[in-house]
Parts: C-alpha cells; sequence; structure tokens
C-alpha cells in the first residue's frame, strides 16, 4: 500500500511540475517503469479525459492501482489457471466465429452485386409521401400506398395508379420513370426490393425516412 502511495504522491508531482516528454518515467513498480506517453494514451482512451481540468490527475490513482493489481495477478500465476485458460479460449473463439461471421457476409455482398450488375432493370417509381414522426400520417400513406400495390398486383397500367395517388406532378409528367438500374443504382434496401420482386411486378410498399415507395 505504502508502494501504492508513494508511486501516486511521485507520479502526480511530476505532472504538476509539467513533464511533457514522452520517454520520461512517470511511476515505477517492481522492475517496471511506465512512461508519460504511455499513461497519457491510456488517459486519451478514457471517454471522461477533457470534461475536467483536474482529470488527469484523478485517473492516475486508478491508472496505478491497475497497474499493480495485473502485476499481483501475474505474481500469483492467475493467468495460468484452467479457469482463466478456458476463459480466454472462448473469448478467442468468439472473436473468431465473429470475424468470419463478417467475413462471410462481406463475401455475400460482393457475390450479390456481382449478380445484379449483369442483368439492369427498367424501373419505374411511386413515392407516396408523409410527415415524419406524425404516425396518423403515416399511417395514411401507408394504407394509400398498400391500395396502389393492390391495383399494381391486378395488372392495372402504371400511370394510371401514378396519376391516382402520386403528388409528385413532375413524376406524373415523367411517368414514374427512373430508367435502367443496376446494382449500387440506388440505396440498397431499394435496390434489393427491386432485385427481388420479378421482372414486370411491383415491390411491395417499402417505408422510406419519408414516404412509402414502390417499384415496378
Amino acid at each position: 500500500m505504502k508502494q501504492a502511495f508513494f508511486a501516486i504522491a511521485a507520479a502526480s508531482g511530476m505532472l504538476l511540475a509539467g513533464y511533457s516528454a514522452g520517454a520520461q518515467t512517470l511511476f515505477t513498480y517492481g522492475k517496471k517503469n511506465v512512461t508519460q506517453q504511455e499513461f497519457l494514451k491510456a488517459f486519451q482512451k478514457n471517454p471522461t479525459a477533457t470534461q475536467s481540468p483536474t482529470a488527469i490527475q484523478d485517473y492516475l490513482p486508478l491508472y496505478i492501482n491497475y497497474k499493480l493489481k495485473v502485476q499481483f495477478a501475474y505474481d500469483e500465476g492467475m493467468d495460468s489457471l484452467p479457469a482463466q485458460q478456458d476463459e480466454l479460449y472462448q473469448y478467442q473463439e468468439q472473436l473468431t466465429e465473429s470475424f468470419i461471421a463478417r467475413q462471410s457476409n462481406t463475401e455475400a455482398l460482393v457475390t450479390e452485386a456481382m449478380q445484379r450488375s449483369q442483368h439492369d432493370r427498367f424501373v419505374r417509381h411511386l413515392s407516396i409521401p408523409f410527415e415524419p414522426g406524425n404516425a396518423t400520417s403515416e399511417q395514411k400513406a401507408k394504407q394509400l400506398a398498400d391500395a396502389a400495390f393492390a391495383q399494381l398486383q391486378s395488372k392495372v397500367a402504371f400511370t394510371k395508379v401514378l396519376n391516382q395517388y402520386s403528388s409528385d406532378e413532375d413524376a406524373k409528367k415523367q411517368g414514374g420513370i427512373v430508367g435502367w438500374i443496376t446494382a449500387f443504382t440506388l440505396p440498397y434496401f431499394y435496390e434489393t426490393a427491386v432485385y427481388t420482386a420479378k421482372p414486370g411486378s411491383a415491390t411491395a410498399p417499402v417505408k422510406g425516412s419519408d414516404a412509402y415507395h414502390l417499384f415496378l
């Protein structure tokens, strides 16, 4: 305990004195040294690092105690205990599985994009806007989008449905034509809706941030 107290006192004195050299030893424990650079690197990872003028001094005793506890664990051979070894192994397995899952997902997305890029789709678009955060407005837009979708499924002409449900005059003039698309032309969830639907078939309404969208 005295060792920790003297280490804190000495290190605090050095910080107050304004030492800034990166290789300057801040404190020692046993035969090991901790430099100011090492301490400051750990301190800067602390979310509260810049919230108080005395934060760096407040963090110092915590960091020293942490170093002493880790060293005590090594001295007692805790790192070689079967339970600790098993826990470490399980943690490594979890990291490996997570990495493989992310890698597999990335490979699947690349394959998907390659496949889609070989089959362009000609797309028309109908949007039915709503006021974000307004549940009533959103519900009404959803009902209109569902009604428009039902008509498109019944093979009603897209331009007729567009003129009935769209409030976008420019879209009406252009017949809702987006044109030919391929991978990465549209935001991913819209692109997926288009490529999931059969060519020539309407997509179910896709909710955006401020509108429901249908594609044909």
